[in-house]
This record gives C-alpha cells, sequence and structure tokens, in this order.
C-alpha cells in the first residue's frame, strides 16, 4: 500500500522526473573531472593567491628559475617574478599590475591591465604550469589571453585521481603534453611534473610550489 500511494499523484511525478534526469550532481560531482574543475573555482574565487616557486625543465627546452607569484583581485600588486636560466640565457623576469596599469618586464611605458589577467594568470597555472606564462615573459609578452577566452584555449582533459590530478593538455584544440598536479595535506599545489611536447622534441618540466597561501598577507 506505501508503495502504491508513493507511485500515485505528485510523488509519481517526481520519481518519473528523477529517472529521467538521471544521474545526481552528487554522482556527476564525483568524477575527477569535475572535481578538478571545482578545484580551479575554488582558486579563482580566493581574493589572491601566493606561491613561491622553483622550476626545473630539461629536454626540448632547459631552464632554471626561482621565483614568486602573487595573484590579485584586489587592489594590491599582482605580480609574477623570477630569476634564473631560461633556453641557455640568465634572465630576470617580471610582472606588475597594479592601479589599472601593467608593466612586463619592467617596461618604462605600463600598459593597462586586461580584463582577464587573474583568470589567465590562475588558469594558466592550473593547465600549464607557471612556466609557460614565465616564458611568455621571456619575450616581452604578456600572460596569454589575458583579454579572455583562456578556458577555451587550453583544457584539460582525460583527468584521472582527485589529488594528485593527472590529464591531458589540449592548447586550440591540439594535444600538446600531459602533468600531473600534486596537492598537499590542505588540498593546494605542492609539486608539478609535465610533458611538452615541442617539433624539436619533448620537455619535462617539474614546478615545486615551497609555498602556496589563499587570501595571504599583502606583504607576502
Amino acid at each position: 500500500m506505501i508503495v502504491r500511494r508513493l507511485l500515485s499523484g505528485r510523488w509519481a511525478c517526481l520519481l518519473i522526473a528523477l529517472a529521467v534526469a538521471g544521474p545526481t550532481v552528487a554522482e556527476e560531482d564525483s568524477s575527477p573531472a569535475a572535481a578538478f574543475a571545482g578545484f580551479e573555482q575554488m582558486l579563482l574565487a580566493e581574493p589572491r593567491l601566493c606561491i613561491r616557486f622553483r622550476i626545473e625543465a630539461t629536454g626540448a627546452l632547459v631552464a632554471a628559475l626561482e621565483g614568486r607569484a602573487r595573484f590579485d583581485h584586489a587592489e594590491a600588486p599582482t605580480t609574477l617574478l623570477a630569476k634564473g636560466e631560461f633556453g641557455g640565457q640568465q634572465v630576470d623576469l617580471s610582472l606588475l599590475a597594479a592601479r589599472g596599469d601593467m608593466w612586463v618586464q619592467r617596461a618604462a611605458a605600463p600598459k593597462p591591465i586586461p580584463p582577464a589577467l587573474q583568470e589567465a594568470l590562475v588558469i594558466g597555472f592550473t593547465r600549464m604550469g607557471l612556466l609557460h606564462n614565465l616564458a611568455m615573459l621571456t619575450a616581452r609578452q604578456p600572460p596569454d589571453h589575458g583579454e579572455g577566452g583562456v578556458q577555451d584555449w587550453v583544457k584539460s582533459v582525460n583527468v584521472t585521481g582527485t589529488g594528485p590530478y593527472a590529464f591531458d593538455i589540449l592548447v586550440a584544440g591540439q594535444p600538446s603534453g600531459s602533468a600531473v598536479l600534486h596537492l598537499d595535506e590542505r588540498g593546494l599545489p605542492v609539486r608539478r611534473t609535465q610533458s611538452v611536447e615541442f617539433p624539436s622534441g619533448r620537455m619535462e618540466v617539474v614546478e615545486h610550489y615551497t609555498r602556496f597561501e589563499l587570501d595571504c598577507p599583502t606583504d607576502l
């Protein structure tokens, strides 16, 4: 009798709707791809991120860099700074964005901060690592897709795991490499290993995040 009553009237409509809808939100959110997307959204929602890092690259391109990054949505400056070797040259890399202006490599004349700079930096970090936008600075170019569209341009696909996250990288729809992003006990990045394919060969990258803080003090 109880089952018959549940299957009558509005209960029947509810059960039919649930059956048609398929998996629940909780079931969908349990996939590694959904977990990684949620991880990215968490970082994007933070007022600021502060990172101390050390990067080594071998193979098609050799690099050894140390530096710090601060991605800030508020009035405090956004910075990306690194020193070391890149492609056989000693480099001193810098990006500074504050109060509407952006300086790339300490240029004498600033440019306006592009509208999607923070998204470009955060998504660039999660999907490609810090080295990509540091390479942009070596060419005196701002971070990739600061004007918008970074999430359509670079994608993480075939995601497995929920910390570490392992995934393949598509850039402009083309397979470009693979990465593993390791997390600490807080669920925040601590290390990244990555293989990137170039016409001249493969580059292997290891990024160590010796400090990673959310909503960090303005003086960090």
